[in-house]
């Protein structure tokens, strides 16, 4: 069973009644800053804000296909949104289309992943599921470091 995760946020009197959704964003973000992270170790990579047309494709007896979009990108690992929830660890093939390349075809990523979480978030209208890269190629890292430094 998939619940989504809420804060744990300690708001004054005032505030209580209020949804998250309608506190000003400045203090939900800042609220959010100061709550303690679950992540052991800091990020190895900087992750960049970058909407693009995803397809996964599980690695299963059933092969399932799953279409979304992008939430950000490193080249540690993609985020992106989709109608369908995976559980952890499965193992998918992402595709990426980062572009047009100057012969008119489109630069299509490939990179086979690991679901690392995958949470339900309203806000976004699906599951946010984040995949970890595994074993990328040199061609691979540059072709994704070509894309992140535009």
């Amino acid at each position: 069973m998939l619940v989504e995760e809420k804060p744990d946020i300690t708001v004054s009197k005032a505030t209580q009644n209020n949804s998250a959704a309608q506190l000003a964003p400045r203090a939900l973000e800042a609220a959010q800053r100061d709550m303690p992270s679950r992540r052991m170790e800091p990020r190895a990579t900087t992750r960049y804000a970058k909407m693009l047309k995803a397809v996964c494709v599980t690695e299963e007896a059933s092969p399932r296909k799953l279409y979304g979009k992008t939430i950000d990108i490193s080249l540690g690992g993609v985020s992106f949104v989709s109608g369908t929830h995976l559980s952890y660890p499965t193992w998918v093939r992402v595709y990426l289309k980062l572009g047009i390349l100057s012969d008119g075809n489109w630069n299509i990523f490939e990179s086979r992943c690991r679901v690392v979480c995958s949470v339900l978030c309203s806000q976004q209208g699906g599951f946010r599921l984040s995949l970890e890269f595994q074993s990328l190629t040199d061609a691979q890292r540059n072709q994704l470091k070509k894309f992140l430094e535009r």
